[in-house]
Parts: structure tokens; C-alpha cells; sequence
């Protein structure tokens, strides 16, 4: 299994780096994005201490650009899952490439998370250039020992939103252009992930779906250890990151072999 999940991801290496604009989206969406949520905040609270006040009760930190910052670095790297994974499923389907790989003995599990170390990797790249962002930038001084804390825990998060993307890149075989559905998924998280703001302000239905999601947890635990060097969740974080990666895998590769079936039986996968 591993030569063809290597031969994925160095094939998804090549073609990210002959085409970088996944590069500058991991860049440049984490640390501009956060930048008018905070002028709005601005605009909205008048310079009232109150609504500053406010806010640090339901976030429970009073470092806004630091809160900010680092709920947009899980915000953004899960959008890259969700959008280059399925970018390069239809691709490889435009192409004709996908048709051959699914004809050939390859493992379907490489097939489909063969991409993910690529985007993991990017993830690293956002997180040096948020870290650096919010130390140059808000006079926020970490310890060391939670920045590499803070680094694990994100690594930890890493293979349940890559089995996010690789999910939601199963539609590829379905509807065979997944932009719309992209889009939708996007800012479906967006919204109820509390990454530009506490999901505390969400309503009751909304905060308990929103405590429910992986990326929930990512962003609260990072922001507890970067903004408030707290570790009591760590471990609770670890075990239920792990498990969802677990179980949100099992799911990815079970509709992709339910995706391919269907594809095979309508005739529709060598349709590029």
C-alpha cells in the first residue's frame, strides 16, 4: 500500500508546487482574513470597553487579534482540505487518469488519501506564518513550551480534516464538479465553528452542533494553549481528535467504495 500512497502524494507534491496558488492561499487567506473582522469589531464597538468586556466573557480571553488569528489558522487549513482534495479528485477524473488508477490493483486507501500529506504540510506553513503574525504583530509571547504543544495538538488535528476533504472529494465521482458543493460545506463550518467568533453567540441548536465538530475542538484547544497557556484539555482533545479521525476515515473510504460502484455501474467514471 505504501508505493502507491507515495507515488500520490509525490505526484500532488509536483503539481501544488508547478501550480503554488495553494501555497498563497495558505498564506495570505490566515493573515489578511482575520484583519476586517477585527476592524469591524472595531467599527461595531465604538471603542466601548463594555463590548470589549463583552467579548472576552463569551471568549474567555480579551485577546481579540490572538482569538482571531488563530480560529482563521484551523478555518483556513480546513478549507484547503476541503477545496484542493476535491480539486484534485476532478482533476485526475478531467484528465482520464482517475479512471486508469481505479482499473489498476492500487489501494484505494492510498487513492484517496494520497493527497493529504501535501495540504498537512501546508498546514505547517500557516501555522509558522499566523504564530509569527500574531507575536509580531499583537505583542502576544507564547512560552515555547506551548507553541510546540500548541504545534502537536494541530498535527494531531490534521488527518480527521484531511478525511473531511477526502469525504467530501467522494462527490467527485457523483456530480463530477464539486465547486458549489465546496463552497456550501465551507461556510457551513465557517459559520458554526466559532472561528471568527465564540459559537457562545450562536444559537442553543447551533452551539451544540457546533461542539460537535472536530475543527470546534481544534480551534478552542489551540486557542486555550496559545492564548491562555492552559493544557487541562489536551488529553481529552487527543483522544477525541483521534477517534473522530478514525471514524470520519472508516466513513471517507466506505463511500468511496459505495462512489466508485455506482460510477462503475452507470458507466459515468471514464465520462471526462
Amino acid at each position: 500500500m505504501m508505493r502507491p500512497f507515495t507515488a500520490t502524494a509525490i505526484r500532488e507534491w509536483r503539481t501544488v508546487r508547478r501550480y503554488p496558488d495553494a501555497f498563497l492561499g495558505a498564506l495570505m487567506w490566515p493573515l489578511l482574513t482575520p484583519v476586517l473582522y477585527l476592524f469591524q469589531i472595531e467599527a461595531f464597538s465604538g471603542g466601548d470597553d463594555s463590548v470589549r468586556g463583552a467579548f472576552e466573557t463569551r471568549a474567555g480571553t480579551a485577546q481579540i487579534a490572538g482569538f482571531l488569528y488563530v480560529g482563521w489558522l484551523v478555518g483556513s487549513w480546513l478549507n484547503t482540505m476541503l477545496t484542493e482534495m476535491s480539486a484534485s479528485m476532478r482533476d485526475q477524473l478531467v484528465r482520464g487518469s482517475l479512471e486508469g488508477s481505479l482499473l489498476s490493483p492500487a489501494s484505494r486507501v492510498a487513492l484517496v488519501f494520497g493527497p493529504a500529506p501535501v495540504y498537512l504540510g501546508l498546514g505547517v506553513l500557516t501555522f509558522v506564518a499566523i504564530l509569527a503574525t500574531v507575536v509580531l504583530g499583537t505583542g502576544l509571547r507564547p512560552d515555547t513550551v506551548d507553541i510546540l504543544k500548541a504545534f502537536g495538538l494541530l498535527m494531531l488535528a490534521g488527518p480527521v480534516l484531511a478525511a473531511l476533504g477526502a469525504l467530501l472529494a467522494n462527490a467527485v465521482l457523483l456530480i463530477r464538479n464539486t465547486a458549489g458543493l465546496v463552497d456550501t460545506v465551507r461556510g457551513l463550518f465557517a459559520t458554526l465553528c466559532g472561528f471568527m467568533y465564540p459559537v457562545a453567540v450562536l444559537p442553543d441548536w447551533a452551539e451544540r452542533v457546533a461542539h460537535a465538530l472536530p475543527p470546534t475542538w481544534a480551534a478552542d484547544v489551540l486557542r486555550d494553549v496559545l492564548l491562555r497557556g492552559g493544557s487541562a484539555g489536551v488529553p481529552g482533545f487527543a483522544a477525541a481528535i483521534l477517534g473522530a479521525a478514525v471514524g470520519v476515515g472508516a466513513l471517507t473510504y466506505a463511500t468511496f467504495a459505495l462512489a466508485e460502484r455506482r460510477a462503475r455501474h452507470t458507466g459515468t467514471l471514464g465520462g471526462y
